[in-house]
């Protein structure tokens, strides 16, 4: 599939991108970079909450995985509502969305499942970042 190029996919905001799987994180990294979009990453939600911390503010949205080691994003979803309630939170995973409950889905501000397509994952972050304006 080509890259997509469509201008309504760009963006200037910072993006956190969390995820255990180092090639997943680069991968993604390099493709949101691409299109705009500066991006942090983080191995697990429990660095996440130090990102976020440090850059009080300066994070527009949040990308995680589910399954994580140390901090998985249940609890991270917990932790970032409870100090940042409106920050969006997309979740990006392979994790069998069946076995979420519809309280745990609510939570999140969008689900991208994995493998996403570069345009799936772009229109999901340009979304929450524009749902939020």
């Amino acid at each position: 599939m080509p890259e997509p190029e469509q201008a309504e996919l760009r963006g200037r905001e910072t993006v956190l991108l969390v995820d255990d799987e180092s090639a997943i994180r680069r991968a993604a990294a390099r493709m949101l970079v691409r299109f705009g979009y500066r991006v942090l990453t983080a191995q697990d939600g429990r660095e996440a909450l130090g990102y976020l911390a440090r850059q009080e503010g300066r994070i527009d949205v949040v990308v995680t995985d589910m399954v994580m080691p140390t901090m998985d994003a249940r609890d991270l979803i917990v932790a970032v509502r409870a100090r940042w309630p409106a920050l969006p939170v997309l979740l990006s995973t392979g994790y069998d969305a069946g076995r979420l409950t519809q309280s745990e889905i609510a939570m999140f501000t969008g689900f991208v499942p994995k493998p996403y397509t570069p345009e799936e994952m772009l229109r999901a972050v340009r979304r929450a970042l524009d749902a939020r304006a």
